[in-house]
């Protein structure tokens, strides 16, 4: 056999299997604004914001995956998060978290842990989880009163979340912190946000409103940060991949 007609075979059955199983595609789009980044912008159009609740609990949002009827896979989560505190910007996520969790819910609902894995001192692997950490490329570092912060990117893959389409899903990412600081505080969790007209970029059901949680996951309350944490309103910046549920996916 040729290596012609071998190229060719290879060619035609690589084909047949793309046709055969379904790739996961971007379903939601609330990504990293793309403009008015940190003070520079100036307060008024700054588009980037992180949030936090301390040891309290934590940040989370929602989302809605393609329309009433359908029904989807929901396979990677992204969210972005921006440690730094207690006047150091870490090198690592581990040097400052013990693991990190993604929490999912249907609306109404409180929240559990989905996936979660631990965190090793001085390193951004996760080890027991499908989660890939690393530092966010082609964006400025974040601004926090005149200091700069990496921003982590945090992924979770291969979730196999099945949802409803046009249901709405909560969210939610979260670390428990490791002692640090002089008096031994315990490093708080923050995750990157947007105000969707400022950051001019794609904006996924962005609706101005957080939601905010306890540290089980039970839901507390409905979040505007609009003249009282930032003087505007922010969702959380969040990309998910899915696929229809009655394809064969990876």
């Amino acid at each position: 056999m040729s290596c012609m007609k071998l190229h060719r075979l290879i060619g035609a059955a690589a084909l047949l299997a793309s046709a055969s199983f379904a790739q996961d595609t971007l379903v939601v789009d609330r990504g990293l604004p793309r403009a008015n980044w940190n003070d520079d912008a100036g307060v008024t159009a700054r588009a980037n914001v992180r949030w936090t609740l301390y040891s309290q609990g934590f940040v989370g949002d929602d989302f809605v995956v393609g329309k009433a009827g359908e029904r989807w896979v929901v396979n990677t989560l992204r969210v972005w998060a921006v440690p730094g505190a207690f006047g150091e910007d870490p090198a690592a996520l581990g040097d400052v978290y013990q693991d990190v969790r993604l929490y999912v819910g249907a609306e109404g609902d409180d929240l559990t842990p989905v996936v979660s894995g631990r965190l090793a001192r001085g390193s951004n692997e996760v080890d027991g989880a499908d989660i890939v950490i690393s530092e966010a490329a082609d964006v400025p570092r974040y601004e926090n009163f005149g200091a700069e912060l990496k921003i982590y990117q945090v992924e979770f893959r291969n979730l196999n979340l099945r949802v409803e389409g046009g249901k709405r899903y909560r969210f939610g990412a979260w670390g428990l912190g490791r002692a640090t600081g002089e008096k031994g505080e315990v490093y708080p969790w923050f995750t990157h946000g947007s105000n969707a007209a400022q950051g001019e970029a794609p904006a996924d059901g962005a609706d101005g409103r957080l939601l905010l949680f306890e540290a089980a996951g039970r839901y507390a309350k409905e979040y505007d940060a609009t003249g009282a944490a930032w003087n505007k309103s922010s969702d959380l910046n969040v990309q998910i991949w899915a696929r229809p549920a009655n394809s064969r996916g990876r």
